[in-house]
């Protein structure tokens, strides 16, 4: 009798699990074609994982052939900017160094795989992670339509050296000892000490960026806001 109560239960509980693996592949499809248990592991789509890398297998979707760009951006900040402006310590807070990644440019920027590619500068070099040897584009204009060169790199070395303490371009460029023009569209920067993450600080927007000279001596609290970002400043209320 113990037996055959045994073989009951056993056939009852098979008979479950044949039941429950039927569930999972009478599961009706999403419109995408997908499964539901591919949309909630993730399995055999595109992700990105913790290294910020691309899982094999996936691919990037274009936009649609008819996509219209918008002319404005209205971005909500979660804290008040009070200043546009990499040369006022003031300006130093995390809304505004969202701001600053809308309106500069860096030398060097960064790919979603870590790898660094050029940005204003177009290549670079040092033999010895002191000395770096920085070549710049030469087709790059500042907002207000000024050429961008060499010059506006030295004056903002310059500048925030005199008039920035407080400021992350100040500490950056504390721990330069020189950074000179090597022509229009060259430089050279001599560190104090030997650094070899030097390129990832220059990827940085609170590291270093490239105010125009010409608008920041004119006028020193609204010039330093031109900069050769995709976004220009057209009117700012604190």
């Amino acid at each position: 009798m113990k037996k055959l109560i045994c073989l009951a239960l056993a056939l009852i509980l098979c008979i479950g699990l044949l039941v429950g693996c039927g569930s999972k592949e009478e599961t009706t499809a999403p419109d995408d074609g997908t499964s539901i248990a591919q949309q909630t592991t993730g399995a055999e789509v595109g992700q990105l994982n913790t290294s910020g890398s691309s899982t094999s297998g996936s691919v990037a979707t274009p936009p649609p052939a008819e996509s219209k760009f918008a002319d404005k951006v209205v971005k909500l900040l979660d804290s008040q900017v009070t200043l546009i402006n990499p040369f006022n310590p003031g300006g130093r807070t995390q809304a505004q160094g969202d701001v600053y990644h809308m309106m500069y440019d860096t030398f060097v920027t960064w790919t979603i795989d870590g790898q660094y590619v050029p940005c204003l500068a177009t290549e670079w070099s040092s033999d010895d992670m002191i000395t770096w040897n920085f070549k710049l584009r030469d087709d790059v204009t500042f907002h207000n339509g000024e050429h961008f060169t060499a010059d506006d790199v030295v004056f903002t070395y310059e500048y925030a050296l005199a008039n920035a303490a407080g400021t992350g371009l100040y500490d950056r460029c504390t721990k330069f000892e020189s950074l000179k023009a090597l022509g229009d569209y060259e430089v050279e920067i001599k560190l104090k000490a030997l650094n070899p993450d030097f390129i990832d600080d220059m990827s940085s927007i609170v590291g270093f960026v490239v105010c125009n000279r010409e608008a920041s001596e004119a006028d020193p609290e609204n010039g330093p806001m031109i900069g050769t970002g995709p976004y220009y400043v057209d009117d700012f209320k604190t």
